[in-house]
Parts: structure tokens; sequence; C-alpha cells
């Protein structure tokens, strides 16, 4: 299983999140409570995909 990391939201094309749902979203996930966390699911031939979003506003990677 390949894992992608993009570094900013600019590099995900609106088109590959079709069909995804929002499962969950968590707020203040780093250490000044500014981030964000956005659990993206959808379901395939009954298998659960995921994918997480996470923006960190004060990350400098």
């Amino acid at each position: 299983m390949s894992k992608i990391v993009f570094s900013d939201y600019y590099m995900t094309e609106e088109a590959s999140l079709k069909g995804y749902t929002v499962a969950n979203v968590s707020f203040g996930i780093n250490y000044k409570d500014t981030g964000m966390l956005i659990e993206l699911e959808r379901e395939i031939d009954n298998v659960t995909l995921g994918v997480d979003i996470l923006y960190d506003p004060d990350s400098e990677e």
C-alpha cells in the first residue's frame, strides 16, 4: 500500500476527493490549538477507504 503526502492543499486535485464524506473533524490538534484534522471516508466494494487532511497553519514544513 502506498502513502502519498501532500505538503500543501493546492497539490490536491478536487476531483480526487469526489465520493468521500466527512467522518470526523478535530480542532486544536497542535500546540497552539490552531490546527484542524479532517477525516474523510469512502466505501468501495465493502472496503472503507480513509483520507486524513491535516491543516496546521503554524507548520514550517
